[in-house]
């Protein structure tokens, strides 16, 4: 019971932040990181997947990312499979090292009383962290360089696919020496074409733009100000309030910690963004959420 009304109350601030536009901020912060170091996008769209996972509590953030991974990936020149790939997992992974997910509601509740809520933070997210940058550098050494996939350079030839600005670059700088690849070459013609006017082949540099509805950025610091108070009470014991009298007398237990603040963070970001409670409702987010709950409180 008690890790089902944790998520109830864990998803209804988090369709609160969706109806307010919080997710959609979010995932505006995050592609920003992603592009001003696309270079490094293999370790840092991991990094990022599973950062705002754990901030936010649940991994739909990181489907909104994807189209970011990718785009920012193949206008680079760099294979999408590397980033996505290694993205998917650790965005998983920040679901069992955030304090207001899913996960963690059950490792409150089902685990031995003295698994608290610091100690298992403690064990999955260094464990979690370590487990991010090594698969990123397994990612990064797998399949070959995407100028030289001969899968792309067919879709190239045969004007199925855009083709990465840098590669065009690339073309370019080696179109006076013998080409290394025939993705090379057909990046030079591409070039070429796209100098002389428009042909079969198009080039892929248009940007990703969303736009956010008021108050979407100050939905996304109340929920995150939740998520460390939620943490902040778990760390120091004190700063929770103390329930019973006599003997009995102790502080509130952390499962009342985590749904009394996750309520509260719903209405504050109801009254603040003067969110209609029925928009809540229809969020994917909400659907999702009671998904978890019934599975998880069906099984135990």
């Amino acid at each position: 019971m008690d890790a089902f009304f944790i998520i109830i109350a864990v998803i209804t601030a988090s369709a609160a932040m969706q109806a307010a536009g919080g997710i959609d901020f979010l995932v505006t912060v995050a592609s920003k990181i992603i592009r001003r170091n696309p270079r490094h996008i293999t370790y840092v769209a991991p990094l990022v997947a599973f950062v705002f996972t754990v901030g936010a509590g649940t991994s739909n953030i990181y489907f909104a990312l994807i189209p970011v991974f990718y785009e920012t990936a193949y206008r680079n020149g760099i294979r999408p499979e590397r980033p996505l790939a290694a993205a998917t997992v650790c965005s998983a992974l920040g679901i069992t090292a955030s304090p207001v997910s899913s996960a963690m509601a059950a490792y409150l509740t089902l685990l031995p009383g003295s698994f608290s809520l610091p100690k298992i933070l403690a064990i999955t997210i260094p464990a979690s962290i370590v487990a991010c940058l090594l698969t990123s550098l397994v990612q990064q050494r797998i399949g070959k360089e995407l100028v030289d996939d001969p899968e792309l350079q067919r879709r190239v030839a045969a004007g199925e696919v855009a083709i990465p600005t840098v590669l065009v670059a690339a073309g370019a700088t080696t179109s006076t020496t013998a080409p290394r690849s025939r993705a090379v070459a057909a990046v030079t013609e591409a070039r070429t074409e796209a100098r002389t006017g428009p042909g079969d082949i198009a080039i892929a540099d248009h940007p990703i733009d969303v736009t956010l509805p008021p108050g979407s950025a100050r939905s996304a610091y109340v929920f995150l100000t939740g998520v460390v108070l939620i943490v902040a009470m778990g760390l120091f014991e004190g700063l929770r309030p103390i329930v019973g009298t006599g003997a009995k007398a102790a502080p509130l237990g952390m499962t009342q910690v985590i749904e009394i603040v996750m309520f509260s963070v719903a209405l504050v970001i109801l009254l603040l963004g003067r969110i209609q409670p029925a928009l809540v409702l229809r969020q994917p987010l909400l659907s999702a959420g009671l998904v978890a709950a019934i599975a998880l409180f069906g099984i135990a």
